[in-house]
């Protein structure tokens, strides 16, 4: 490899002469070279040119392509410059980097130039460049060549379990649902159970009051505890029966909201509300101790505000004592045709 590149050398020396021989004046000179003659592969290295001639002459160099040589490319766009040497001469420098991806040495013969002006007007030619490529030398620490290592294998985490788990339990679900129906179905029964229509507020309050009544707390000393359950049984009627914020409010905020509904016309009513929400909260809030009399006074008030104020249409028809008196007239009747 050493007697080539000397071989190869003598060579070069041999052409560059005769090549300023023929090329060159002693007003004319002309050259090129690699920054460095020896790079590894992939490496890049700068192609340089340069004409050494007169002021007014122009030089036109070489149009390189992607290529070249085979095996030598192109990297990027020429650069071009001038310098003056002195008041008469200028110096023209061409400039391109070149690289390698394959090793060996690569022999580039010279490069034309076209000279003119001031009387010339000729084609001259570069000396021959060599360009030795060197492959990546083998690291010495490492042993030897190995086979590539296969893939190592890692446990499945819980976070990319989970859309599977997911999926999973929607896919059971929607199977538990399809076979629900069907058995529903099967059994001419609704898919859907029916909802229960809501009771209407008198009936929920007036079976509260009821038994409140048949715990007979207003007889017991718990006034306050009596109070509280018997104002919250009102308020919730309020509530459901006027849409007022009954829980919420304070007596007098209640009274005041309750004077927009249609219970405004009616004052005994409110009367008997008032009556009822006052005690309540003389006795919750100012500790007083009312009677006996007082508190089954109040409890009957609140049942005669819920009946009086309930709409006609959902009141249930009073069949029950009416119908004993009428049951007792009639036997009398019969009793005195009888007779």
């Amino acid at each position: 490899m050493l007697a080539k590149k000397y071989i190869a050398s003598l060579f070069a020396l041999l052409l560059f002469s005769g090549a300023m021989a023929q090329n060159s004046s002693p007003s004319l000179s002309f050259r090129a070279w690699f920054d460095k003659d020896t790079i590894l592969v992939g490496d890049q290295v700068m192609l340089n040119i340069s004409a050494t001639v007169p002021n007014g002459v122009s030089v036109a160099f070489p149009k390189l392509g992607d290529t070249l040589v085979i095996g030598v490319e192109t990297v990027d766009v020429p650069i071009f410059d001038s310098v003056a040497i002195d008041a008469a001469t200028s110096e023209l420098l061409y400039r391109i980097k070149v690289t390698s991806f394959d090793s060996g040495y690569y022999f580039i013969p010279g490069l034309p130039l076209t000279v003119q002006g001031n009387g010339f007007n000729d084609t001259v030619q570069t000396t021959a460049l060599y360009l030795d490529v060197h492959s990546i030398p083998r690291d010495t620490l490492v042993a030897g060549i190995y086979d590539i290592k296969a893939p190592i294998s890692q446990p499945i985490t819980f976070k990319e379990a989970l859309p599977w788990i997911v999926g999973v339990l929607i896919f059971l679900g929607l199977a538990a649902l399809i076979v629900f129906m069907a058995m529903r179905k099967k059994r001419n029964l609704p898919i859907l159970p029916k909802l229960q229509p809501e009771e209407p507020a008198h009936v929920i309050a007036l079976r509260e009051l009821k038994q409140i009544r048949e715990q007979k707390l207003f007889a017991t000393t718990e006034h306050k505890l009596y109070h509280t359950r018997l104002t919250d049984v009102v308020r919730q009627y309020l509530e459901r029966r006027y849409g007022v914020n009954a829980m919420e409010q304070t007596t007098s905020e209640t009274m005041v909201a309750l004077s927009a509904t249609d219970l405004k016309s009616n004052k005994e009513l409110e009367q008997k509300l008032s009556q009822t929400l006052t005690l309540a909260d003389l006795v919750k809030f100012a500790k007083y101790i009312p009677s006996v009399t007082e508190n089954e006074a109040s409890l009957t008030l609140s049942e005669e505000f819920v009946e009086q104020t309930a709409p006609v249409a959902n009141m249930p028809q009073n069949t029950g004592i009416e119908s004993i008196a009428a049951t007792d007239e009639d036997e009398t009747q019969t009793l005195k045709e009888k007779e």
